[in-house]
């Protein structure tokens, strides 16, 4: 082999090497593949074929919403949100802004889990009113991050590392079946004709999304990008200041 085609290799490998670097380092792949872990997880509990991963309902205001992963069981139905973070989080179960931080000093506000799953919710409920079933609202963070003051008394809400899945999801399934499999096989029927993928509704998502990133969570105004004199920083704000108060450093997630 001469020196030009061991340089062209050499360069050859590299080239792949970042790409597959810059791969498993995107915030996407990472978030896909925890989910796919957690999904994992969970089909060794409840048969496959009733859980549902990364699939979308429309709302009713006609919009639609993401679910993580969606569990349909005769003991109820589970709504996993998947947090990928790393870092320090802080929250209580009556604020819509909870904050991420991490030892270099970044601070990130999010929208909180607890209304964000919450909306989920909602969407199921709607598609299923004509049936009384128990909603758990279950909030997964990697085992990577620290949950420090986190409070909330949620009714059927837990949130958990990825580690706890397992012995939570026993506990769960083993009380008391309020769902026959006739009435489980109606209400997996109805999800399957409601819920769709990314592909199928892609022009409504990518409106859905423009729109709803750019939402005030607090009273659904825009939000609007504003510097901060004392320091220069951007931040943003919401539209209808000072009737709403609502900022954030980054545009919240899709929900």
């Amino acid at each position: 082999m001469d020196n030009i085609t061991i340089f062209i290799t050499i360069i050859l490998i590299i080239f792949i090497f970042k790409v597959i670097s810059s791969v498993l380092d995107n915030p996407h792949y990472k978030g896909s593949a925890f989910e796919n872990n957690i999904y994992n997880k969970i089909i060794k509990l409840i048969d496959k074929n009733f859980v549902y991963k990364n699939i979308y309902i429309k709302r009713q205001n006609r919009r639609l919403t993401e679910i993580d992963i969606l569990a349909i069981h005769t003991t109820g139905i589970y709504v996993f949100e998947c947090k990928n973070y790393g870092g320090w989080i802080f929250g209580a179960g009556n604020k819509k802004e909870w904050l991420h931080t991490y030892k270099t000093g970044e601070r990130y506000r999010f929208y909180s889990p607890i209304f964000q799953n919450q909306i989920h919710i909602n969407a199921v409920k709607n598609l299923l009113k004509n049936y009384n079933i128990p909603y758990y609202s279950i909030i997964v963070f990697s085992d990577k991050c620290e949950l420090m003051d986190v409070f909330y008394d949620t009714p059927n809400t837990y949130i958990i590392y990825e580690n706890e899945i397992k012995s939570l999801m026993k506990e769960l399934l083993s009380t008391q079946v309020i769902i026959n499999l006739a009435t489980l096989n109606k209400i997996n029927q109805i999800i399957e004709q409601n819920c769709s993928k990314q592909e199928n509704n892609h022009e409504q998502l990518m409106q859905d999304m423009a729109e709803g990133l750019t939402k005030c969570p607090y009273c659904n105004g825009s939000l609007v990008k504003r510097v901060n004199k004392k320091n220069n920083t951007v931040f943003y704000g919401c539209s209808n200041y000072p009737k709403c108060k609502y900022t954030t450093n980054k545009l919240r997630e899709f929900i």
